[in-house]
C-alpha cells in the first residue's frame, strides 16, 4: 500500500504544473522541518484527529498550523506566501486519501500585507541607535537596504568586488554607484540596482574599517567573520528596531517597501523600480535604457535620503499642515459664500414678487376708477 507521501507525490507531478508543484513541496518541507514530523507522522497524526469523537482532537491540528502560521508572521511572510502554505497543507492531507481536513478557519487576511513600511524618521532613529560595536556595519546595511531596494537574500550575497566594479556617475554634483546586474535569489531574474550617496559613504567607511579587503570577500561580514546569512541580517535589524516607539512589523523587508513607495512619490515608474529591485516584470511592460533608469533614480533620489529630514522635512510638513488648513478654511468660506448668495438670491426674488403684487393691484384700481 502506497504510503500519504508517494500518494501525494503522484498528485503532485499529475495535477499541479511544475512551478506550484515545487512551491508546495518547498512550504511543506519547511512546516515538517518545523514541527519535527515525517510526511506520514503528519498524515496519520491528522486521520486520527478527524476520526476521533472528541472536537479537541481535531483542535490540536489548528493549533499546530496556526502555530505556524504566527512563526511565518514573525519570520515577516507575507499573508499571500502564508496562505500558500495553507494551501500546501490541504493538499497533502486532503490528496492522500481525503482526511478532510478545513483550513478556511486559518486563511490569513490579505489586507494586513507583512511588514509595513518603514518611514524617514525610523530610519534616521535605527541609524543613529546602531551601536558601538559593528556600528558601521550596521549603519551600512541600513542605508544600503533603503537605497537599493533589493531583498536581504540578494544584499548578503554581494562581494566586496560587486561593489569596486560599479560604475560611479555624477548628476547635478551628486555621486551615484551604478552595479552590474545581479541574479535574485528568489525570482532568478536580474535586478540593476543603484545607491546614492548615503550609501557609497556607509559602506566606503564600513570597507575602510576592514582595512583592504579582497575583492572575494562578503561585503557584509556576521560577528565571526564570515558571510552575514539572511537570517542574521534580520535579527541585526531586529534588535535596532527596538528603539522606535512602535516597533511592530517592522522589519528589513520594510526598507524595500520604502525604497518602492519613495520612487514612486518622487515620479519614477513603476516598471523601473521593478528594474532596479529585480522583480518578474511583464512582456507588457514599460522598456528602459541603462541612461533613462539611472537617471530617474537619480533625480528621485531626493526622496531616498534619510539625512535631512530632521530639518527640512519637518519645516515642509509644518508648511504643507498650514497650507491644508488654509485650503479648508477656503473651502468653507465658499460654502458660505455660497448660501449666502442663494439666500440673497432668494431674499430679492421675495421682493420682485411683492412689488409685482402691488404693482398690480395699483394697475387694478386704475382700471376700475379712471379718472
Amino acid at each position: 500500500m502506497a504510503t500519504a507521501q508517494e500518494y501525494w507525490e503522484r498528485k503532485l507531478s499529475t495535477k499541479l504544473v511544475p512551478a506550484s508543484e515545487a512551491e508546495y513541496r518547498r512550504h511543506l518541507g519547511r512546516f515538517l522541518e518545523w514541527s519535527n514530523l515525517t510526511p506520514q507522522e503528519l498524515y496519520d497524526k491528522t486521520v486520527e484527529a478527524m476520526a476521533s469523537t472528541d472536537k479537541r482532537d481535531e483542535d490540536d491540528i489548528q493549533i499546530l498550523a496556526t502555530e505556524y502560521l504566527a512563526h511565518m508572521e514573525e519570520k515577516g511572510y507575507a499573508p499571500s506566501t502564508q496562505n500558500q502554505f495553507l494551501k500546501s497543507l490541504v493538499f497533502f492531507l486532503n490528496e492522500s486519501n481525503k482526511t478532510g481536513f478545513d483550513a478556511s478557519d486559518l486563511w490569513v487576511d490579505k489586507s494586513y500585507r507583512g511588514s509595513k513600511k518603514i518611514s524617514h524618521a525610523q530610519l534616521l532613529e535605527i541609524y543613529r541607535y546602531c551601536q558601538r560595536d559593528q556600528k558601521l556595519r550596521n549603519r551600512a546595511l541600513v542605508l544600503f537596504l533603503k537605497d537599493s531596494g533589493l531583498r536581504v537574500s540578494d544584499v548578503v550575497k554581494l562581494n566586496v568586488g560587486d561593489y569596486r566594479e560599479t560604475e560611479k556617475f555624477r548628476y547635478e554634483g551628486s555621486v551615484y554607484a551604478w552595479f552590474n546586474p545581479q541574479r535574485t535569489k528568489k525570482t532568478k531574474s536580474d535586478a540593476y540596482p543603484c545607491i546614492g550617496e548615503e550609501s557609497i559613504t556607509g559602506v566606503s567607511d564600513y570597507l575602510d574599517e576592514r582595512g583592504d579587503p579582497a575583492d572575494n570577500e562578503p561585503l557584509f561580514l556576521n560577528e565571526e567573520g564570515r558571510r552575514m546569512s539572511r537570517g542574521n541580517a534580520s535579527v541585526q535589524f531586529s534588535r535596532l528596531r527596538k528603539t522606535l516607539e512602535n516597533p511592530r512589523k517592522i522589519s528589513a523587508h520594510s526598507c524595500r517597501k520604502f525604497h518602492t513607495t519613495a520612487l514612486l512619490s518622487a515620479g519614477m515608474e513603476k516598471d523601473y523600480i521593478h528594474c532596479l529591485q529585480g522583480k518578474t516584470r511583464s512582456v507588457y511592460c514599460t522598456p528602459y535604457d541603462d541612461n533613462t533608469l539611472r537617471e530617474d533614480y537619480a533625480k528621485s533620489y531626493h526622496k531616498l535620503r534619510i539625512f535631512p529630514y530632521s530639518d527640512t522635512d519637518k519645516e515642509v510638513q509644518s508648511l504643507q499642515q498650514q497650507v491644508e488648513a488654509l485650503r479648508r478654511e477656503r473651502d468653507e468660506l465658499k460654502q458660505i459664500d455660497e448660501q449666502r448668495a442663494l439666500e440673497m438670491q432668494q431674499e430679492v426674488k421675495t421682493m420682485l414678487d411683492d412689488l409685482r403684487a402691488e404693482f398690480g393691484q395699483a394697475i387694478k384700481k386704475i382700471q376700475e376708477n379712471p379718472q
